[in-house]
């Protein structure tokens, strides 16, 4: 009994100790994370109304003291976890912002707005106003370096070139690219410092300055071409004065170094963007950028070079020349809320570990008059561990979507991708040169409407597009659920060991398309699944092609559900090398006769009601692919479409 307790009297002391001992910890954790931010400053920065001569830790001016002016004077502080930077939400600077700031988990610094302004944001404008005298409409100013992007009256001014639309042909002889002079306006000298701009294959474009041309169009380039020109490439000429045809185009003239523009009216405002990016942020951790606004970058709209856990949140991005955000090395990098508008050549572009780009709204990438190499909307191929969910993407040059190892893409939607190059996929991967084994990707529910492909200027006749492009080395993937339609093909994939179930195709050219290690199937450890994906084939389009080697076999098949149409239908195509295989028999409860369908698309943020496309008598025989009867008006949710039947 003596030891009994004097046991217990050991443990209610043991337990006594260990509460206060919690006690203890907990209060130095929270003293910690107090002083991360007890002595935290907020600095304030009015464009209109500060001077940076004050200290910036006030927001309205008073007496002799306020808010600072320029965003260069943040580089005068050194910033510590938890600090604020406030942009006053009227403010507009023509002017960079560079930072490097680590906070902490517990105290993070954020760059935000401040002020009652509604809708209004903090405005990064850097350009730079030419104040010159106007002959007429025609503007010429000194410039020592040529501009990238010249704005006019607040729009973007497209660089002259010719020809104004379409391609020149160029010509290979005895070896030699020539330029076709017969069709170009000037003599051949003068071509000398021009840009030429060469679609060298269905897939990349590619700039070179002009060093000399001959007499009979022969060219030589500053630089080789990183790519062989194609035979029927097509190129076009840019930045010379003569090039000008129409109001608001420029030119640079590198002999007398001028800037040429042609002005809409003589009262017309002309800015130039600074060289660079609006927002530079180097080596920082834990730092928040939210509510601010960036218009005219002349490369990145943010260019972040290495960091962790940066979040970028509720922003917006216009008019860049490069990309929206372009980040290496950013291991935690979260976008959220972002909004992006007409980028020359990418959106968002990251590398790192566990990068999040999350509902945002990214349209009109890589699709101007002056087509430049593009690759997506978002570009994370180099992230491990990505995740791309809830946005929206219209428009786009190349890809919308390029993804790496262990990404989840769910729930995008995706309207008109691949709409100036071909061999392109609105959702696209390679593991061609990045030694990615089997991915463990994940490509859930998207929603992609429209990819047409472009030939125009290349040697192609007919564009290869595919929503879903799983390319060479690529494996593991996971493609389910996703509707998918108006594309040369469907899904298309090199990709062994992967799943492609659950996905709906409507009128594409062929829904299916299987090859290379992509082929393998039916109970391969290395093959792919198929099942239950749901073809509805609009007239002569084929459901399936798998085309694989010996090496391959047995040969990747599925039972799809196929709905088809009366006219010109087409059965499976299965090719083993250069041997037609006979078509694998589908069962008859497999196949769905139907005489319309429509696709019912929500590319927004919120759930739609659409009508009925049919007169009122017609629409109660409508019916859902399930068998179901569609109830119009038809609920459709957030970046998602409904196929809808008619069986009579």
């Amino acid at each position: 009994m003596h030891a009994t307790m004097s046991g217990r009297r050991q443990l209610n002391h043991y337990s006594a100790i260990t509460a206060t001992s919690r006690l203890a910890a907990l209060i130095t954790a929270l003293c910690l994370s107090f002083a991360g931010t007890a002595f935290a400053e907020n600095y304030y920065i009015n464009a209109s109304e500060g001077d940076d001569s004050w200290s910036g830790k006030l927001g309205t001016a008073f007496q002799v003291n306020g808010p600072w002016k320029s965003l260069a004077r943040i580089a005068g502080v050194s910033l510590q976890p938890g600090d604020n930077i406030l942009l006053h939400c009227a403010s507009v600077w023509n002017e960079q912002l560079v930072i490097r700031a680590k906070g902490t988990a517990e105290a993070r610094i954020t760059i935000r707005p401040y002020g009652q302004c509604g809708n209004i944001r903090p405005i990064i404008r850097p350009t730079r106003m030419l104040s010159t005298s106007v002959t007429g409409t025609e503007l010429t100013v000194p410039l020592q370096t040529a501009p990238q992007i010249v704005v006019v009256d607040n729009q973007t001014a497209p660089r002259a070139r010719f020809p104004a639309q379409g391609y020149l042909s160029l010509q290979k002889i005895n070896g030699v690219w020539h330029l076709p002079l017969s069709g170009i306006p000037v003599d051949n000298t003068t071509l000398t410092g021009a840009d030429l701009v060469v679609r060298v294959n269905d897939y990349n474009i590619e700039e070179r300055r002009l060093y000399s041309v001959g007499q009979n169009g022969e060219f030589t380039v500053a630089k080789p071409f990183a790519q062989a020109i194609l035979r029927g490439a097509g190129a076009y000429l840019e930045g010379q004065p003569w090039m000008i045809a129409k109001s608001s185009q420029w030119a640079y003239n590198d002999t007398d170094r001028q800037l040429h523009v042609r002005l809409p009216n003589a009262s017309a405002k002309v800015e130039v963007a600074l060289p660079g990016n609006a927002i530079t942020i180097n080596n920082s951790e834990y730092l928040t950028l939210r509510g601010l606004g960036i218009v005219f970058a002349e490369q990145n709209g943010i260019e972040v070079n290495s960091g962790r856990d940066i979040r970028i949140e509720v922003m917006y991005a216009k008019d860049v020349g490069n990309s929206f955000i372009y980040a290496t090395n950013a291991d935690g990098l979260v976008i959220d809320g972002f909004l992006g508008a007409r980028s020359q050549r990418n959106g968002v572009v990251a590398s790192g570990n566990a990068v999040t780009v999350t509902n945002s709204d990214l349209s009109d990438i890589g699709v101007s008059t002056n087509i430049r190499k593009s690759v997506a909307a978002i570009e994370l191929s180099y992230a491990v561990d990505a995740v791309i969910t809830n946005n929206r993407i219209k428009r786009t040059g190349y890809s919308a979507i390029m993804f790496g190892k262990r990404a989840r893409v769910e729930n995008n939607s995706i309207i008109d991708a691949c709409t100036r190059l071909s061999d392109c996929g609105a959702i696209y991967t390679s593991g061609a040169k990045k030694s990615l084994g089997l991915f463990g990707a994940r490509i859930l529910n998207n929603l992609i409407a429209g990819v047409p492909g472009n030939v125009d200027g290349s040697a192609a006749k007919l564009p290869l597009t595919a929503g879903v492009y799983l390319d060479d080395e690529s494996a593991g993937i996971m493609v389910e659920n996703n509707h998918i339609e108006r594309a040369q093909r469907g899904i298309f994939s090199k990709a062994h060991s992967s799943r492609i179930v659950g996905n709906t195709l409507i009128s594409n050219e062929l829904s299916i398309f299987l090859t290379n290690a992509g082929a393998r199937g039916n109970g391969r450890a290395d093959g792919t699944q198929l099942g239950t994906n749901r073809i509805i084939s609009m007239g002569p389009q084929a459901p399936m092609l798998t085309v694989g080697t010996s090496a391959d076999e047995p040969l990747a098949s599925a039972d799809n559900e196929y709905f088809w149409l009366p006219a010109g239908v087409k059965h499976e195509e299965r090719w083993l090398g250069a041997q037609h295989l006979p078509a694998r028999a589908i069962a008859p409860s497999s196949i769905r006769r139907i005489y319309q369908a429509w696709s019912m698309v929500n590319a927004q943020e919120i759930t739609t009601n659409a009508a009925c496309p049919l007169t009122t008598s017609e629409c109660p025989e409508t019916r859902l692919l399930s068998g179901q009867k569609a109830i119009w008006p038809l609920v459709i949710s957030p970046n998602s479409a409904t196929v809808v039947v008619n069986q009579r």
